[in-house]
């Protein structure tokens, strides 16, 4: 087995020079709901932000950025979507999907008001998500709370 140590020390400088690019406004895309959004994205493994105008709402990984960036603009794919159609509409999901009025309504608020910002990384996604979760844990993010440092 390989084992990799790096201090605390490098796993912060790391960490927090990812959340910087993340946070950076220069690196926001505006969300939209064409099927060439997800082009804005690396068929690669990263960490995400949303926003929503200006402030961070939500923090994410995965294996493969273009593919989950495509998943945001379907409600039974992404957690996301479906918390702020509960919030923003007070939508009830009947098979993981709202009302087709409510989809709607949500597609034309995630256009007006939501960004992303991603940063590809190789492996450690979960790790690098978990303490961006961690770090930014004041914030009202809609992370489940169960999971990535919010309990």
């Amino acid at each position: 087995m390989i084992k990799y140590k790096l201090s605390e020390n490098e796993l912060v400088q790391i960490t927090n020079e990812i959340e910087k690019n993340l946070l950076d406004k220069a690196n926001r895309l505006k969300f939209t709901y064409n099927t060439n959004w997800k082009e804005n994205f690396p068929e690669a493994a990263g960490v995400y932000a949303a926003f929503e105008n200006s402030e961070l709402i939500y923090i994410g990984q995965t294996s493969e950025l273009r593919s989950r960036m495509s998943d945001i603009r379907r409600t039974y794919n992404h957690t996301l979507r479906k918390k702020i159609g509960k919030r923003e509409f007070k939508g009830v999901l009947i098979k993981n999907k709202f009302s087709e009025e409510i989809e709607e309504k949500l597609t034309q608020y995630m256009v007006e008001n939501i960004s992303f910002s991603y940063q590809e990384i190789s492996f450690g996604r979960l790790e690098v998500e978990s303490l961006l979760v961690k770090n930014n844990k004041n914030k009202k993010l809609l992370n489940a709370n169960s999971v990535r440092g919010l309990k």
